[in-house]
């Protein structure tokens, strides 16, 4: 029988929703990105509200750039992290979107991961099946580290961190000059709506997809 583990990272706990959704269809442990990296210097408790963070990498290249850096300070290193998934097969991992990719925490999690089955799903504020939301999915997936094979994705469009709306809106937030605020609220209102009981039922119906996949695989 495959193993499964569900990891998230969650800043205003719509991550953690759908994860805990995930992990009772699986039958899978459930796990902060912190049970398994530890708390990385600076970065605040799990599902805290981390919208100060946004300005602290302007894209992915920067993240690249400080991956080094990160991986060095965090708590755990290489072999601590395969330790800790040792006993899974399969890993489905959860993050939020920041600046078009996973967040930092995650960032640095998938670069560790090596040799596992790889179930991705992600949280952000545009609309599913936009640019923004497709790419990220590539963009996680070249962080991965070595070996590991993707068996899906999925995506949910959820509520945005009031906090970082309001920075938005005050035009605090770098790379976000000159957008149209007048769509951004509507993407917004929408967002807020989710995650809402059909999210979490369509979670549901993709963990039972990933079950089958993995039991083939």
């Amino acid at each position: 029988m495959v193993k499964w583990c569900v990891v998230y990272s969650s800043a205003t706990g719509n991550t953690r929703r759908l994860a805990e959704a995930a992990a009772q269809t699986l039958g899978a442990d459930l796990m902060n990105v912190n049970d398994i990296l530890g708390f990385l210097p600076g970065s605040p408790d799990a599902d805290s509200d981390l919208s100060d963070m946004e300005d602290s990498y302007e894209n992915l290249a920067v993240i690249e750039a400080n991956r080094k850096s990160l991986l060095i300070s965090a708590e755990a290193n290489l072999s601590e992290v395969a330790a800790k998934l040792s006993k899974y097969d399969c890993v489905m991992v959860g993050y939020w979107l920041r600046r078009g990719g996973p967040d930092q925490r995650t960032a640095v999690l998938l670069s560790k991961m090596s040799g596992k089955r790889v179930a991705l799903f992600q949280t952000h504020g545009a609309y599913e099946g936009s640019e923004h939301a497709v790419t990220a999915f590539a963009r996680a997936g070249s962080l991965l580290g070595s070996d590991n094979t993707i068996l899906g994705t999925f995506s949910c469009q959820c509520a945005v961190n009031p906090a970082l709306i309001k920075r938005r809106l005050e035009g605090k937030v770098p790379g976000h000059k000159g957008e149209d605020l007048e769509a951004c609220k509507k993407r917004w209102a929408d967002a807020e709506k989710h995650p809402d009981e059909n999210d979490l039922e369509r979670m549901r119906t993709f963990a039972k997809k990933m079950l089958v996949i993995s039991e083939k695989a």
